[in-house]
């Protein structure tokens, strides 16, 4: 029995000398320092955020540090958002408050769902990227906040404003909430109106993946950039449309918010959604500053392409029935009219008119005689023998049509024996 308390003593005593051990020489060490890390690791932490990340930057914890906000954003994230409003509408707070206010209200919008953070951190990152008013102080090109806040805008309005099953963005008009009261947004439904067809379907790009491509052209900038869907209005433009169903139109859509910074007073904002086709422009003035649209055309390209039955044709093609006469367009295109042309026929080598687009002539619809010929992604010829259909071309010599009629095998003047002449 003695011999087995002892052992109990001896193995109590060695586990406190190893738990004590440890103690004693963190004591010993400094309560602050630095150790040689990756340079890439420090980048990391030094440039992350919530976008990037998934956690907060350092700028932003920063923020709440210096505003004695921590611990409370920890334990109540919308009582601190609002106690930071509270200082900001009483001029407590500088400029830099407002990327951390942008940031802060993502980040509450990502963990609890509450769409309407998304539109608070859309307000807060307009308002540093746009101060307005007299004696308002641009933000320092060189701040990487700038940046940050740009993205946090674009991604704010894209998610504050999508549609219930979070699939694509809404473009309309509506009351939309807010932690501190309403937003009330004003949209132009002629805005959805792009060459004769109308936009619809606004898939946000940033959830996109490109595949395929082996490059990934971007203007970043302000807006959502988007991957619009085309319709025809009419059921007849739509028989005789040439641009394919399937094609998206790269767009941007921009929540513009006038004097943002005093509308934060009070309870109820306004703002006025705009919508911008990539092939229409890629700036616009905000503030008096001409400023990029973000856009990317590759991305909405290949989002196009994706669905496209091109890529279902090319194993029946291989087995010989691509060739097959259909009832479809077979000329499809990416973007709108822009000089004037007659599509109305294709002549071929025979000599005989085809109507490509199908239906009656577009004259007897009422259109006009003329209309815009089209930058063309593909011609997808359905003929038995498409070596012969070809656009007429006004500039060939009559002799070339005669040269084409005659077999093949005898040129004009040989000899018959087949020898040249001299």
């Amino acid at each position: 029995m003695w011999y087995m308390m002892s052992m109990t003593h001896r193995q109590l005593s060695i586990a406190l000398l190893v738990v004590a051990l440890p103690l004693v020489a963190g004591a010993c060490a400094p309560p602050v320092g630095a150790v040689r890390v990756d340079p890439q690791k420090v980048q990391r932490e030094l440039t992350g955020n919530v976008l990037s990340a998934g956690d907060l930057s350092r700028s932003t914890r920063n923020v709440l540090f210096l505003h004695g906000l921590t611990e409370r954003f920890d334990d109540d994230p919308e009582a601190a958002l609002d106690t930071m409003r509270k200082n900001i509408l009483a001029g407590r707070t500088g400029p830099d408050v407002f990327p951390a206010a942008a940031e802060l209200s993502f980040f509450h919008a990502e963990t609890s769902g509450k769409r309407s953070y998304y539109l608070a951190a859309a307000v807060y990152a307009w308002i540093f990227l746009f101060p307005g008013g007299d004696g308002a102080s641009l933000p320092d090109p060189l701040d990487p906040r700038l940046r940050m806040a740009a993205d946090l805008y674009n991604r704010g309005i894209t998610l504050g404003l999508a549609s219930a099953d979070e699939t694509v963005m809404e473009m309309r008009a509506g009351t939309y909430e807010l932690p501190w009261g309403e937003l009330e947004v004003a949209f132009d439904k002629n805005r959805l109106r792009w060459a004769g067809r109308d936009l619809i379907n606004f898939v946000p790009i940033a959830e996109l993946r490109v595949d395929g491509l082996r490059v990934r052209f971007r203007r970043p900038g302000i807006g959502a950039a988007l991957a619009a869907g085309i319709a025809p209005v009419t059921e007849d433009e739509q028989v005789r449309d040439i641009i394919a169903p399937r094609i998206k139109v790269a767009a941007t859509a921009l929540l513009r918010i006038d004097d943002a910074r005093k509308q934060l007073e009070g309870a109820r904002m306004q703002a006025t959604l705009d919508l911008y086709p990539e092939s229409e422009t890629e700036t616009v003035v905000i503030a008096g500053r001409t400023v990029p649209l973000e856009q990317e055309p590759s991305a909405a390209l290949a989002w196009g392409l994706q669905e496209s039955p091109v890529w279902e044709r090319e194993l029946k093609g291989f087995f010989g029935s691509v060739f097959q006469v259909g009832a479809k367009n077979q000329l499809v295109s990416t973007d709108a009219p822009s000089v004037r042309a007659d599509p109305g026929r294709v002549r071929s080598r025979d000599g005989i008119q085809r109507r490509p687009l199908g239906g009656d002539d577009q004259r007897a619809a009422g259109r006009p005689r003329h209309s815009r010929p089209l930058r063309l992604l593909g011609v997808l010829v359905r003929h038995r023998q498409p070596d012969r259909l070809l656009v007429d071309d006004p500039a060939r010599r009559p002799h070339q049509r005669r040269e084409a009629s005659r077999p093949r095998g005898k040129r004009p003047g040989a000899p018959a024996d087949g020898r040249d002449r001299p």
